[in-house]
């Protein structure tokens, strides 16, 4: 389990993280949080319509190949729901 790994001296990042490596020094940034708060103005079938859309933007973003894309399924909602919207 994370943050542990099959080689010594060797983990994985926390999820959300980066490593940089600048001037011969390491330093993680996170690039993501969980907001503290969420838009409470928003109804439920907003916040459907807005996941939709940025699911679908994701995915169409990384559409772009010169060779047949695949994808690997775990089996898991998040692997389907992108095959879903390849």
């Amino acid at each position: 389990p994370a943050p542990h790994c099959l080689f010594e001296g060797i983990r994985k990042l926390p999820p959300a993280t980066l490593l940089v490596a600048e001037n011969g020094r390491l330093e993680e940034r996170r690039y993501w949080r969980i907001p503290e708060e969420i838009d409470r103005e928003m109804s439920e079938a907003e916040w459907v319509a807005a996941v939709r859309e940025q699911m679908e933007r994701s995915v169409r973003m990384q559409m772009v190949s010169d060779v047949p894309i695949g994808a690997f399924l775990s089996g898991g909602l998040d692997s389907s729901a992108v095959v879903g919207y390849m």
